[in-house]
C-alpha cells in the first residue's frame, strides 16, 4: 500500500491519505509530514488528526457516511456514489470508492478537491493493478485445493488422457429397458 498512498500523501495541501475497509477499519494511513527546520507549536487544526482514536473515528465516520448516502439514493434508482466531498471551515474530506475499500483524503483549507480527482484515480488504478497481479496466483492455488473430485469418474479420467467411458455407435436398444 506504500505505492498507493505515499504519492497522495506527498502532494502539497494533503494532510492525510488513508485506505479504509468498507466497514470503517483503517487499513493503511499516511500523513503528510512537511520537513520543518525548527519545531513549531502545533495549533488546533494540526491536533485534530494526531491520535489513533481520531483516525479510527474518521474512518468509521467516512464509511458510515458513504453507506448512508448510498441508502438515501437507492430508492431513486441512482447509481452508488463513487466520490463524496465534504467541505468544512478548516479542510476538506474526500472519500472515493476503491476495490474492496475506500480511499480517503483530508485536505487543508484552501485546497480545491477537484485537484485531487486525477491523483486519487491514479492511486486506485495502482491498487487495481496490484490486485490483478496477485489474484490469479491466489485463485489457482485455492482452486486446486478446494475442488473436490467429480462424481463422474469418466470425466476425471478423460482429463488425464484416458479413454472416456461411453457407448459407442448409434444403435437403438430393442427393449424398453425395464
Amino acid at each position: 500500500m506504500k505505492t498507493v498512498l505515499d504519492p497522495l500523501a506527498r502532494i502539497p495541501g494533503v494532510r492525510l491519505a488513508a485506505l479504509i475497509s468498507s466497514d470503517g477499519v483503517p487499513i493503511d494511513v499516511r500523513k503528510n509530514e512537511p520537513s520543518r527546520s525548527k519545531p513549531e507549536v502545533k495549533d488546533a487544526k494540526d491536533a485534530v488528526l494526531d491520535s489513533a482514536d481520531d483516525l479510527n473515528a474518521l474512518a468509521a465516520l467516512s464509511s458510515s457516511w458513504i453507506g448512508e448516502v448510498t441508502r438515501a439514493v437507492a430508492p431513486m434508482s441512482w447509481d452508488v456514489p463513487k466520490r463524496l466531498v465534504l467541505r468544512a471551515a478548516r479542510g476538506t474530506l474526500i472519500v472515493v470508492q476503491a476495490p474492496r475499500a475506500l480511499l480517503l483524503v483530508v485536505l487543508e483549507g484552501g485546497v480545491r478537491p477537484e485537484e485531487m480527482r486525477l491523483p486519487m484515480g491514479v492511486a486506485i488504478a495502482r491498487m487495481e493493478r496490484h490486485l490483478r497481479a496477485i489474484e490469479p496466483k491466489a485463485a489457482d492455488s485455492s482452486r486446486a485445493a478446494s475442488d473436490p473430485p467429480g462424481i463422474f469418474p469418466a470425466q476425471k479420467a478423460a482429463s488425464k488422457g484416458a479413454e472416456p467411458i461411453h457407448a459407442k455407435g448409434t444403435e437403438v436398444p430393442e427393449g424398453s429397458g425395464e
